[in-house]
């Protein structure tokens, strides 16, 4: 199935103090490649849901959250939940 992608959130960890980096990708369907959709995406230090972030709508069947930067209090990635919606 194809979808249309516009906004994303997530929830982080506690133990997190903010320093580690994520970035959104979805796959190109026009190029079959994977394409930066959301970089430079902080690590969360809570676990409550972050407020929805709107992008710049894509249609895509396929994405992945990608940790870039582990976060400096635990030495790795942390992520509680991660949605994208239309």
């Amino acid at each position: 199935a194809i979808y249309s992608i516009a906004r994303w959130r997530h929830a982080g960890n506690v133990s997190n103090n903010g320093t580690g980096l994520y970035k959104i990708q979805y796959y190109n369907l026009a190029t079959h490649a994977w394409t930066d959709w959301k970089t430079g995406i902080p690590s969360s230090t809570v676990e409550a849901w972050s407020s929805y972030s709107t992008e710049i709508t894509v249609l895509t069947d396929r994405i992945r959250w990608i940790c870039t930067q582990n976060d400096s209090a635990v030495s790795e990635c942390r992520t509680g939940e991660f949605e994208v919606t239309y």
